[in-house]
């Protein structure tokens, strides 16, 4: 779900969000992928997971992505707050030029 809405071009209302988790849950998907914890400056579409993790049912094993240590305090936090927290990505390229246009940082600041 969450790399679906993270870069569309209109707002996508949380409650909106919340019944796609649902739906989602209820189709028997076992685990979703819902949210980041980046800056909203870069990925605005995002700003409202914590509240769009609340809507998701318990039995949905629950996957957020992380890009830096300030993120991973958020999901820690949401996690230990609102819901369970399954897993945290954070991503990585081989390639250190993608890495550095995906996260802007090289792969020696990477840590």
């Amino acid at each position: 779900m969450r790399d679906g809405i993270q870069g569309w071009p209109h707002w996508i209302e949380t409650a909106d969000k919340q019944r796609l988790v649902r739906a989602i849950a209820d189709a028997g998907v076992p685990e979703i992928d819902a949210t980041s914890f980046v800056s909203s400056k870069l990925v605005p579409q995002l700003v409202d997971g914590p509240a769009v993790l609340e809507a998701v049912p318990d039995a949905l094993r629950v996957r957020v992505l992380a890009v830096n240590m300030k993120g991973v305090e958020s999901a820690v936090a949401v996690h230990r707050k609102v819901r369970r927290i399954d897993r945290c990505g954070i991503p990585f390229s081989v390639s250190e030029s993608h890495n550095r246009a995906n996260l802007r940082r090289d792969h020696s600041e990477q840590r």
